[in-house]
């Protein structure tokens, strides 16, 4: 463990959306950060200039805070600038002037040289060093070059980049580098096969390693916590910082996310905007919680936890070394986990937009009725893993009129008699205080929680409600079955048919109680037609 308080940071390029293995990645950055008491920073690695777009950075940001992922310095905190912190700018592009100083540094210290190759020349070398030492890489030919030489190619304006001199052993530098890293173990790298990397192009754009390396050294970071993919950037990184004798900082280069099939992950996952995820209703606690588990575990049984709960058990150390299968099952079951988990008033709330933007319900029409959309929803919570998937599963409460499905018109259709029994169930709602419809609810009406508990409670009206439960309600059409001579499955179904459209859903006495009067008789009418039609 570092002995400096820690450092760590998430540096997304914003050439595109946030993805989920980025998300993983500041996920774990910011745990870290929160179990030791230490720092959360957010760069902005955004030197590609032709391809960084502000709509990618807003996304990443956005994509950040609805997960909850605070970071304590970066860009837009409230009432900071950019030079608010010594540590800052927290953009590369604002920065290009310290790198281009870095590089001048390297090269009085013997470790940066400009290189006047031509595209072809790098490719001859490549294909010689491959042909001698069956490592494809530049040759080195410009290393040598006398510095009044290159300075006056240089002043004459002829094309370079500036590359980094690594050590080779036939020099005296040393021979192999070992990364030290929280996950893999020590590594050792053969540096013969590790080139003269590019610090600066011929237009002096700052390359990654070079930006990431200063970076990090400007800003203390002392713990680099990110993709395997970038396992091959440390050597080269511990190179820079030697050569700056600079401390190096400690590395966790994460495993692989990988598909069910056990391969890497499609394109189709691996590519998909996390916002999207928000805008199709994933609960966003989920889905901390599932990325928290893509290669780390809470006690090696809990499965559900809240952020809060991973801070307080998380251990860099703990991470796992095997690639994490990224099961879409598993996260909408922890979704649904979730959706039954959260009170059914903060359950509205996320709704809402969903139902407004469908045009289930307006924002006026869910403040006026809250106490029955709240049971309205509590009614489906078993019905959903996504608020998005709200408005279709309700609705058929709110419409006029409903359509059959498939299902539902096989219900309606399958006895001669179902025009009968429903016409019976029609008059039997005649003696049964049912509630009115929607909206004209009294009070009393909404303030039976549903479901039912049992326990003959009422929520906010202060006394039993004089209308029947839905549990009345039932008794009532099982005594009805019993007089018709049928089994209670051959009045419910049609009946939910007529009632819904659908042949599945919610308790059907919780939407008969729902439905209200009015609309139930409408319903049970509307059917009854069109079976005698």
């Amino acid at each position: 463990m570092t002995s400096r308080p820690v450092r760590v940071r998430f540096a997304p390029s914003p050439t595109g959306p946030l993805h989920v293995g980025g998300a993983r990645t500041a996920l774990y950055n910011f745990l870290y950060a929160r179990a030791t008491g230490g720092t959360f920073v957010l760069r902005i690695d955004d030197t590609d200039r032709a391809r960084s777009t502000d709509e990618s950075l807003q996304n990443i940001l956005d994509g950040m805070r609805w997960l909850g992922l605070d970071w304590d310095e970066g860009p837009t905190r409230p009432g900071e600038t950019e030079s608010a912190s010594r540590f800052g700018p927290y953009f590369q592009s604002l920065k290009f002037d310290r790198y281009r100083e870095v590089v001048l540094d390297l090269r009085e210290r013997g470790r940066a040289y400009p290189c006047f190759a031509t595209a072809e020349e790098v490719e001859e070398g490549r294909q010689a060093m491959a042909r001698e030492t069956g490592v494809p890489m530049y040759d080195r030919r410009y290393r040598t070059l006398p510095r009044d030489e290159a300075d006056a190619r240089i002043a004459a304006g002829e094309p370079h980049v500036w590359r980094f001199a690594t050590p080779l052993a036939s020099d005296g530098g040393e021979s192999k580098v070992v990364v030290h890293d929280a996950i893999k173990g020590d590594v050792e790298v053969d540096l013969k096969q590790i080139d003269d990397w590019v610090m600066l192009r011929n237009d002096g754009t700052p390359l990654y390693n070079l930006c990431s390396t200063i970076d990090d050294l400007d800003m203390g970071i002392t713990d680099v916590v990110r993709g395997e993919e970038h396992f091959v950037n440390a050597v080269k990184q511990i190179l820079l910082f030697r050569a700056l004798e600079a401390d190096v900082p400690r590395f966790a280069h994460l495993p692989l996310i990988l598909g069910k099939d056990g391969k890497k992950l499609s394109k189709r996952v691996a590519q998909t905007n996390l916002l999207d995820y928000r805008d199709q209703g994933y609960p966003p606690e989920a889905i901390v919680n599932f990325l928290t588990l893509l290669g780390w575990s809470f006690d090696g049984e809990r499965e559900i936890f809240s952020l809060a709960e991973a801070v307080d058990a998380f251990s860099i150390d703990k991470l796992g070394r095997s690639g994490s299968v990224f099961d879409e099952d598993k996260m909408i079951w922890m979704c649904g986990m979730y959706v039954r988990a959260t009170p059914v008033e903060v359950l509205v709330d996320r709704v809402a937009p969903f139902l407004e933007a469908e045009g289930v319900l307006s924002k006026s029409a869910i403040a006026e009725s809250r106490a029955y959309v709240e049971n309205v929803v509590s009614c489906h919570r078993e019905r959903f893993d996504r608020y998005g998937e709200v408005p279709s599963k309700i609705a058929f409460l709110f419409a006029d009129s409903v359509e059959y499905d498939a299902k539902a018109l096989k219900s309606l259709r399958k006895s001669p008699e179902t025009a009968d029994w429903l016409l019976a169930f029609r008059d039997a709602l005649k003696d049964v205080a049912v509630p009115p419809s929607w909206p004209d609810r009294p009070p009393e009406a909404d303030a039976l929680r549903l479901p039912e508990t049992g326990d003959a409670t009422t929520s906010g009206c202060g006394g039993a409600s004089s209308f029947a439960r839905p549990s009345e309600l039932e008794a009532m059409a099982r005594a009805l079955a019993d007089r018709l001579g049928i089994g209670f499955g051959n009045l419910v179904a049609p009946l939910r048919a007529a009632l819904t459209g659908a042949a599945g859903g919610a308790g059907l006495f919780d939407i008969v109680y729902l439905l209200g009067r009015e609309r139930c008789v409408a319903r049970i009418d509307a059917a009854i037609d069109s079976l005698r039609s």
